[in-house]
């Protein structure tokens, strides 16, 4: 089910460290980012490969300002904002990818 920008997205939303996309995690004003670390969950019957959701990344955040993250695949992606119109998750963007 494709997301319209402005949709409300939930927390449980996954996102997957695997050699071919990449997450990127900022917080402030989209004019002023400051980007973030975080600790991804390893998948342990799969060497290499980690998760995290968007509420572990709000949570080790601090769910304070606003977050954004951004989701870059190599045929699309997705940026996600956590905090600007309330404390919720709500899809702000769509990448074309980088293939």
């Amino acid at each position: 089910m494709r997301l319209e920008i402005g949709e409300r997205v939930g927390g449980e939303t996954t996102f997957y460290e695997d050699g071919v996309g990449g997450v990127g995690v900022y917080i402030g004003l989209m004019t002023n980012l400051t980007k973030v670390n975080v600790t991804w969950t390893p998948l342990g019957d799969q060497p290499g490969f980690s998760k995290i959701t968007l509420d572990e990344i709000a949570d080790q955040v601090g769910r304070q300002g606003v977050i954004h993250v951004i989701e870059d695949n190599p045929l699309n992606g997705n940026i996600y904002t956590y905090g600007n119109h309330g404390d919720f998750w709500e899809k702000t963007g769509e990448l074309i990818g980088y293939a």
